[in-house]
């Protein structure tokens, strides 16, 4: 059976302030657990901002939640809202140049700020 890790919201927007910082240690927790063996990742219940600067449509994301190889990751108790922006490209998830990746649940909300 696989080890399960819980990244908590309340861990990180007490240690964070802010939708970068909260997506900044989303990814920071996310490699963390990775390095440590896990393969299966729940956030638990509560809202997280996403930061996304966005991109042109040629170059690689820079922002957003990166999920790596050989990942499952749960958002079932999660909701995820994407920051408020005026770009035209943005990114909330990125899985890309990686395989074996599973996400399931969650509510995501995205919108662009015209």
């Amino acid at each position: 059976m696989a080890k399960i890790r819980y990244i908590s919201n309340r861990f990180i927007l007490l240690l964070f302030y802010g939708c970068i910082a909260t997506t900044d240690s989303i990814n920071s927790a996310i490699r963390k657990v990775k390095a440590e063996g896990f393969e299966k990742i729940k956030l638990t219940k509560g809202e997280y901002l996403i930061s996304s600067k966005g991109n042109d449509r040629w170059s690689y994301p820079k922002d957003g939640i990166f999920v790596p190889s050989n990942t499952s990751l749960d958002l079932s108790d999660a909701t995820l809202t994407l920051e408020p922006n005026n770009n035209e490209i943005y990114n909330m998830i990125i899985v890309d140049h990686v395989e074996n990746v599973t996400i399931t649940g969650g509510h995501l909300i995205g919108e662009i700020r015209v």
